[in-house]
Parts: structure tokens; C-alpha cells; sequence
């Protein structure tokens, strides 16, 4: 069984993110909750999923997870900065537009489409990347078929099974 690093100072730096994140989180959601509908529960549920749940998830994966290869740990650690950013934009416009300046405007419908279009987007991007980490984790430690079974050539003739059937 393979030994895995194990740190208390990388534990502790990604407690101190994933707080901040969740930080961001309660921030990303005040900003929807101004911007969308309050029939629209579920993109603001998206929202927060798809920025600041998934950028945990991914620093977690990049932190702890022992990767196989080392483009699927870049393509978490990528993920998780992309996450962030989105989450680090969703706050400052909530600090800066909806606390600081108090502008409370409604958005008109072609800014909120494309708002949904971005976190659709984004949301499906993050399950596709988490499958392709999976994929590619679970791929890279079990045997393929062609790998477990190999099939030696027979040769018959036609001969040996018509003497047979005498």
C-alpha cells in the first residue's frame, strides 16, 4: 500500500480557505438573491453550487487526493482557481455595488440571461471536469479487458472434426 504525505500545516491552510470560501459563499448568495427572481431558488442554488461548492471541492481534491497523473491534479488545481475567481467577482460586486454604493436596480432581461447562460455553463463544466478526474483515476488503476485476458490463436481444420463425427 502506497504511504500518503500527510500534513497538519496543509490541513490547517486548507481549513483557513475553505472557511474563506464559505465566506464567499454566504457573499455569492446575498448577490443572486438580489439579482434573480424569488422563483428562481434553484440558479441561485447553481450559483453558489457551482462557484464556491465546486472551488471547495477541487481545493480539497487538489490538496488530498493522491492523483495518478499529474494533468488531472492541474486540471483540479485549474478548476478550483477558476472557481475561485468566479467567487471572488461574485463578492466584490456584492460588497461594492449592493453594501458600499447601495444600488439596488433590477437587471433587465437580457443581463439576467446571460447570467443564467454563465452559471448553466459553469455548473455543467464543473461536472464534466469532476468526471474526467474520475474517469481518468479510475481508468489508470484497474486492468482493461484487453490487458486481464489474452487469447491464443487456435487452429482447426476441417479435417480433424470430420473424423471426429465417424
Amino acid at each position: 500500500m502506497k504511504k500518503v504525505n500527510f500534513s497538519w500545516g496543509a490541513v490547517g491552510m486548507c481549513s483557513i480557505l475553505v472557511l474563506v470560501l464559505i465566506g464567499f459563499a454566504l457573499q455569492t448568495f446575498q448577490l443572486v438573491s438580489e439579482l434573480f427572481p424569488n422563483d428562481q431558488l434553484i440558479m441561485k442554488l447553481f450559483a453558489v453550487g457551482s462557484l464556491d461548492g465546486s472551488g471547495i471541492l477541487f481545493l480539497v481534491l487538489d490538496m488530498f487526493w493522491p492523483f495518478k497523473s499529474r494533468s488531472y491534479k492541474s486540471l483540479a488545481g485549474g478548476m478550483c482557481w477558476i472557481c475561485f475567481g468566479g467567487s471572488s467577482l461574485a463578492t466584490f460586486i456584492q460588497v461594492l455595488f449592493y453594501d458600499a454604493i447601495r444600488v439596488h436596480a433590477s437587471l433587465p432581461d437580457l443581463a439576467l440571461m446571460t447570467i443564467y447562460f454563465i452559471i448553466a455553463l459553469l455548473t455543467v463544466a464543473d461536472v464534466w471536469v469532476l468526471v474526467i478526474i474520475i474517469h481518468g483515476q479510475y481508468s489508470q488503476s484497474v486492468n482493461t479487458f484487453s490487458d486481464a485476458v489474452t487469447l491464443e490463436p487456435v487452429q482447426v481444420s476441417l479435417l480433424q472434426t470430420s473424423e471426429k463425427k465417424r
